[in-house]
């Protein structure tokens, strides 16, 4: 979708170029060894490119389309009917941690405290990559934005990819948001 609505900016269609879905981890190979001139990555991906020589950040689909919303919090069945209270518990670290990321990559507060966690506990093991990376925007009460979903799903029906659209509102449980905004506060 990302990849058609770029392209429309332009003035092009899919057919006016060779357009290729590759998963992200090879999109670095196939951008070094030159078998791809344009993609859509997300971070660290776009730091190791630019700073391996092989590509240039051009703009972020923030700065393409606005606020768009493409990650979401998903509890199965079981946290949502018999285990509420760990649903609840997990969204209050989770805001907390969020918030933790705000004023560190925004704010700069405790930003090397921050950094060091994060190398700590996922891949990215040098603390210098966080300083160049350009990382999504966040929400400080973890809003979602369902009419972004919505024009997602309006395109992925538009053009095929899915046969019907769905009532958003019957799969979105702000219960969980209400309840840590309870307890943390709004900002």
């Amino acid at each position: 979708m990302l990849a058609h609505r770029t392209l429309a900016l332009a003035g092009l269609q899919p057919e006016d170029v060779d357009l290729q879905y590759i998963l992200a981890p090879n999109m670095l190979v196939a951008f070094a060894n030159g078998a791809l001139d344009a993609g859509i990555l997300g971070e660290p991906q776009v730091a190791a490119a630019v700073d391996q020589g092989f590509g240039a950040r051009w703009r972020g689909m923030d700065e393409l389309f606005g606020s768009f919303q493409n990650t979401l919090i998903v509890y199965g069945p079981t946290m949502a009917t018999q285990r509420q209270d760990t649903g609840r518990r997990f969204m209050v670290g989770y805001l907390r941690g969020l918030r933790h990321h705000i004023d560190a990559f925004d704010g700069g507060q405790d930003m090397d405290a921050v950094i060091a966690i994060l190398t700590k506990h996922t891949s990215i093991k040098d603390p210098a990559t966080y300083k160049r990376m350009v990382l999504p925007e966040f929400d400080p009460n973890a809003q979602m934005n369902i009419e972004s979903v919505r024009e997602q799903m309006q395109w992925f029906v538009a053009n095929g990819f899915i046969p019907n659209p769905v009532a958003l509102e019957d799969y979105f449980d702000s219960s969980y948001l209400d309840y840590v905004v309870g307890v943390l506060g709004r900002r």
